[in-house]
């Protein structure tokens, strides 16, 4: 969070809506417009060539 003015005795700030975990999500896809599905990293092995 971070103060971002403060003005007329009030302070505006950002207010993230989820925390910051440092996770990431890796999903595959077919091909380059598809949304991709979520994968499993720890029970299935990935590369770039995956299909």
């Amino acid at each position: 969070m971070k103060i971002q003015k403060c003005e007329n005795k009030k302070i505006f700030a950002e207010i993230p809506l989820t925390t910051q975990s440092g996770k990431i999500r890796v999903k595959t896809r077919n091909s380059f417009y598809e949304y991709g599905l979520p994968t499993a990293t720890r029970q299935t092995p990935f590369s770039q060539n995956t299909i």
